[in-house]
């Protein structure tokens, strides 16, 4: 009886501390348990942060590839524009590079015309000048023709 109620004691005082030290055991468990998951949660909250910084600054990188589009897209619009700008005025230079060859050249046509009309006026100057003289011989002739006819 005694020692039976004695062994079930220390046996139930054994089965206490053993069940103690498992309790300690698993509340060390639990406490590093709940120390891992405010780890984890507090990873995944500075993962959060750098997702969505990540994101904002892809949206920002978008943002700024689509404006970089629209300039490079306005840009070749402008370069076009000057291509055909710069083809009309190099049209416009051959034009009066022509013009100016087909002037320089009634230039030459109405200075050697000009220089023909003085080299025409010069000898019917000289004629009119021979003809003048002539003339006044003649009537110098005449005057001394009627003179000898009146003695």
């Amino acid at each position: 009886g005694r020692s039976e109620t004695i062994r079930l004691k220390k046996k139930l005082e054994q089965d206490i501390n053993e069940l103690e030290v498992a309790l300690d055991v698993a509340n060390r468990g639990r406490a590093d348990a709940e120390k891992s998951c405010k780890k984890f949660q507090l990873d995944l909250k500075d993962i959060q942060t750098s997702l969505e910084d990540e994101v904002r600054q892809r949206d920002d990188l978008r943002e700024q590839h689509a404006l970089s589009e629209r300039r490079c897209t306005m840009l070749n619009g402008e370069i076009e524009e000057m291509r055909t700008l710069l083809e009309q005025a190099e049209r416009g230079r051959k034009s009066a590079e022509g013009e100016l060859l087909e002037a320089a050249d009634r230039v030459n046509e109405l200075s050697a015309s000009n220089a023909h009309a003085h080299a025409q006026k010069r000898k019917l100057e000289g004629d009119l000048s021979s003809l003048n003289s002539d003339l006044e011989e003649a009537s110098n002739e005449l005057r001394s023709a009627e003179e000898r006819s009146k003695k």
